[in-house]
């Protein structure tokens, strides 16, 4: 199967909602790099995420928006529309978790950036108790 034509099987199966078409996309050994759960190995572990989403989310989709295919590596940048399990509806645009992500490595391995950050934490946590209080 062609890069582009797996991309598209993915999430046609996620916004579907058929996760055993969707793990027939992965190999028993899988291993992976998720922008928020980090690595993983083995298809035991997609296999619970797709029970965390089944029982969180009343609604799930992953809507690509740009796709870019490199012989066999490719990118999403894709909205995520979803509801949690009570129907309250949830709408991300993951680039922005990972410009997130990219702010806050930049900031753990800039040690200027990282003494700032925690300069502003203290001081910010200092300014409402040094605020005068109103009489009663």
């Amino acid at each position: 199967m062609a890069t582009k034509d797996v991309i598209e099987k993915y999430y046609d199966c996620v916004n579907r909602g058929a996760w055993n078409d969707w793990l027939t996309l992965f190999t028993v050994d899988v291993s992976g790099d998720e922008q928020l759960a980090g690595h993983f190995e083995g298809i035991a572990v997609l296999r619970g995420a797709i029970g965390a989403i089944s029982y969180g989310y009343s609604k799930f989709q992953m809507i690509p928006l740009h796709i870019v295919v490199e012989g066999d590596q490719a990118a999403v940048i894709w909205r995520c529309e979803a509801a949690n399990r009570a129907g309250t509806p949830i709408a991300a645009l993951i680039m922005s978790s990972v410009l997130v992500q990219v702010f806050i490595l930049v900031t753990l391995t800039s040690e200027d950036a990282l003494n700032f950050m925690l300069d502003l934490c203290t001081s910010l946590a200092l300014i409402p108790t040094s605020w005068p209080r109103g009489t009663d």
